[in-house]
């Protein structure tokens, strides 16, 4: 829908976004996951419910390391250790069904390929992924009925290539109002809001410039592309 748009451009998406049919990914689809469900554990592949997995993980590898190619949590409250935070790289972040409030845990991430974080009950903000800049691939954030808010991805400056790659999915998260936390996104291929229910309007994102689509089954209604 926009392309290639100029860094003054200010974008101002006021639209009904409440609806659109139903989800195409309901919650009681997926498994509650378990331990250890990457498969194949290695140095470089996390995946664990617990704190004390986490710590059997690293009896087993050695120390996390700085750049990782996945980190599968879920079932347990990944703030309550320190051990995650070396990360500054992975490729597959994967955070579900999570105790956690934010995403403090590893507040040190610059760069993921893959980002998805999805149904966490008790997630209101993604704070502690400020340094996150670059994500290579595609970012979900579905099903998390807490999240008020997009802060702590002001960082985030790139989804994709803008061509071939990168989506921002954004389904039924209850509370969340708008995406203006993302007010340092200067590319992305696609943005796919659904069924968001307090989302009256997506918000302003004052650094965008290219912008392949925005999914049209998820605005009903725009009102306005104001450009200042």
């Amino acid at each position: 829908m926009f392309r290639h748009l100029k860094t003054t451009h200010i974008i101002v998406l006021a639209a009904v976004v409440t609806g659109c049919g139903e989800s195409q990914d309901p919650p009681g689809d997926e498994p509650a996951y378990v331990e250890a469900v990457c498969g194949n554990p290695s140095a470089k592949i996390l995946c664990r419910a617990s704190v004390e997995g986490i710590e059997a993980h690293i009896e087993e590898f050695g120390p996390i390391q700085e750049e990782m190619e996945e980190v599968y949590l879920t079932d347990f409250d990944p703030n309550d250790t320190e051990l995650l935070k070396v990360i500054t790289k992975v490729d597959r972040l994967n955070v579900q069904l999570a105790d956690n409030t934010d995403m403090t845990f590893i507040s040190n991430l610059q760069e993921a390929r893959r980002v998805r974080i999805n149904k966490n009950s008790n997630l209101v903000s993604l704070r502690g992924l400020e340094k996150l800049m670059k994500v290579g691939d595609d970012v979900e954030l579905k099903y998390n009925p807490s999240l008020e808010s997009l802060d702590g991805l002001n960082g985030l400056r790139t989804i994709g290539d803008g061509e071939e790659s990168g989506s921002l999915f954004i389904f039924q998260n209850e509370r969340l109002k708008d995406i203006s936390g993302l007010g340092s996104l200067e590319s992305v291929r696609g943005i796919v809001l659904q069924n968001n229910v307090m989302m009256t309007t997506p918000g302003t994102l004052p650094s965008l410039t290219s912008l392949g689509h925005l999914h049209p089954c998820s605005v009903k209604r725009m009102s306005r592309y104001h450009a200042a």
